[in-house]
């Protein structure tokens, strides 16, 4: 399995673009993404989160613990 292929792709960057597109350059391909825009950014926190390697990161990057239930409430 490519998981660095899954990485790109359900990242915060393509959000990013798709949000870019529709906002900015008002391209009617893209009109009505906000849903994927969200979906996209939620999938990029999760993955920070359960692949976290160093106990004392920050943020979205810190490993996996009780309190990080917010991101388990959102979904």
């Amino acid at each position: 399995m490519k998981v660095k292929l899954a990485t790109q792709v359900f990242s915060s960057s393509v959000a990013d673009a798709l949000e870019y597109c529709n906002t900015l350059l008002h391209l009617p391909q893209f009109r009505g993404c906000e849903e994927m825009v969200e979906f996209l950014r939620t999938i990029d926190a999760a993955f920070d989160v359960l692949n976290s390697r160093n106990p004392l990161e920050k943020g979205y990057k810190a490993p996996m613990r009780t309190t990080k239930i917010g991101l388990n409430k959102s979904c």
